[in-house]
């Protein structure tokens, strides 16, 4: 983890984790998935069913929650594992 990255992972840090979780990746991926489910369901101009749109929301927010708290375990295995790296050699 190089210098930079160990720094913005602290501002991360400092919003807790499951702020990050539901607020950052969860939001951001459900977003994106949204937009892409709406490109593929509609291509020929047809009118989608609600019910069938909003299970594919749900579905894809729940693997943004998974896929959010990946990467805060990975993120945060990496970053204790540099910091401790440190702090023993100085």
């Amino acid at each position: 983890m190089k210098q930079k990255r160990i720094d913005t992972w602290k501002g991360i840090r400092s919003i807790g984790k499951w702020r990050f979780v539901i607020s950052i990746c969860c939001i951001f991926y459900c977003l994106a998935s949204i937009a892409t489910t709406l490109r593929q369901l509609w291509p020929d101009g047809k009118f989608i069913n609600f019910g069938d749109f909003l299970t594919k929301v749900i579905i894809l927010f729940v693997i943004g929650f998974f896929v959010a708290l990946i990467t805060w375990k990975t993120n945060e295995r990496k970053f204790k594992k540099v910091t401790n790296i440190e702090s023993n050699s100085v």
